[in-house]
């Protein structure tokens, strides 16, 4: 195996802080979350960013990478080029080829700094929702929920940590290397909230860089402030990333309190604003759970509708809590789902769309679904505590889950 197959650019020009300010390799490692944090070290516990990025965490990686091993905390990517998905690993070196490139030839190295090329910031827990699958990192609103479930008590260290990103001096840092910058991606919280984001963007105007910068957001698209309008079009692209789980009640149901309405004059908006809002892709990101199953289907049909909004997802299985994830549920509920799926499937691989590249992704994550489904394990003890977690959340938010499932009544 070339060492080349097992690179990512990533190790080598890209600073990824979490909802607490860790410094961890990206997103994507999350399973091993907990592994990763006794590594490493928040931006509320050192004096630069710079300090975090040469942490032995980064260059232990490195050095596995090039020595054309796959590293533990890079497995779910590694797993998801095996079934014929496209890993954020592939995706990353496919953006920053000439960094991966430099990598491969040995002219980045295990001792290369760090580029600010891709910086990618998870922005505390201000959140206007509560979804159900969410943790009180990434939403505040959570924090009653989870003192109830799991008796946790939140120190003033957590709340130190969750708001990281209102230091001015780390903007401060960061602007001084924003002519590196190519991709900013923000996320929450909810980033359209944010106001030090918008501070920072329009920096980044008045410096002359952001005709440089394509920003990339992950908006749950309760709002759509008048500053995108104003600050958008400077940049040289905009890409969205809309969290929405299903059509309707079921978005409802999950992202509480969320209203649909809501939701879908902004896809309209969005819709009809495309081009004038500089926006280069907006394509809806589905989490898949126990409580939207079934979902995909109504909702592909439901985006088929728009003009520059993608109508398929891109679909990712749950993997936290577990106790929420599609292997909660009873067998005979969930293989319900497999004959629409299978019908989608169909539809997916005859129809037209935007990309070769993500409609052959989209049509392994949903054979990826379909076979996660069809999983013919079931914890007892995880489905009693999905009903635990389910009941909690239905009483203090007087929602119904039979209404959402009305099988699982013959369980409860």
């Amino acid at each position: 195996m070339k060492k080349e197959n097992k690179l990512c650019s990533l190790l080598w020009n890209h600073l990824y802080l979490n909802n607490e300010g860790y410094a961890l390799p990206c997103c994507a490692a999350y399973e091993h979350i907990e592994e990763m944090l006794k590594q490493s070290k928040s931006i509320t516990e050192v004096s630069s960013i710079e300090e975090l990025l040469k942490l032995d965490l980064f260059k232990d990686i490195r050095q596995t990478m090039l020595d054309g091993k796959e590293h533990t905390f890079c497995s779910s990517c590694y797993d998801k080029e095996e079934k014929g998905i496209q890993s954020y690993r592939q995706e990353s070196n496919e953006l920053f080829h000439e960094t991966y490139e430099k990598i491969v030839t040995g002219e980045l190295n295990l001792d290369s700094a760090v580029s600010y090329e891709y910086v990618d910031l998870r922005l505390g827990n201000q959140c206007n929702l509560a979804c159900r699958m969410c943790p009180p990192n990434s939403s505040s609103n959570l924090i009653k929920d989870y003192q109830a479930l799991e008796s946790q008590n939140f120190s003033l260290d957590f709340t130190k940590n969750t708001s990281w990103h209102k230091d001015p001096n780390f903007w401060q840092e960061l602007l001084s290397r924003s002519h590196e910058i190519k991709k900013i991606y923000l996320a929450g919280g909810e980033p359209l909230l944010i106001n030090e984001t918008w501070d920072f963007l329009g920096e980044l105007i008045k410096r002359d860089h952001a005709k440089n910068i394509t920003i990339y957001y992950s908006t749950n698209l309760t709002t759509l402030p008048e500053k995108a309008a104003k600050f958008w079009p400077s940049f040289k692209t905009v890409q969205l990333s809309l969290s929405i789980d299903g059509f309707g009640d079921v978005h409802e149901y999950i992202r509480h309190p969320i209203a649909w309405k809501k939701i879908e004059a902004n896809l309209h908006k969005l819709d009809k604003d495309f081009l004038d809002l500089n926006i280069e892709s907006a394509v809806v990101y589905s989490t898949i759970q126990a409580y939207n199953f079934d979902a995909i289907p109504e909702l592909v049909q439901y985006l088929n509708q728009f003009t520059n909004i993608d109508s398929y997802p891109v679909i990712s299985l749950l993997t936290a809590p577990n106790q929420l994830s599609i292997e909660a549920l009873p067998l005979d509920i969930r293989k319900r789902a497999i004959a629409p799926l299978k019908a989608l499937l169909f539809q997916a691989k005859t129809s037209e769309y935007k990309s070769e590249k993500w409609k052959s992704n989209f049509i392994h994550e949903v054979l990826n679904l379909i076979s996660s489904l069809s999983n013919e394990n079931f914890n007892k003890d995880l489905f009693e505590e999905f009903k635990r977690y389910t009941l909690h959340f239905d009483k203090t938010r007087s929602q119904d889950i039979f209404k959402r499932i009305p099988e699982l009544k013959n369980y409860f």
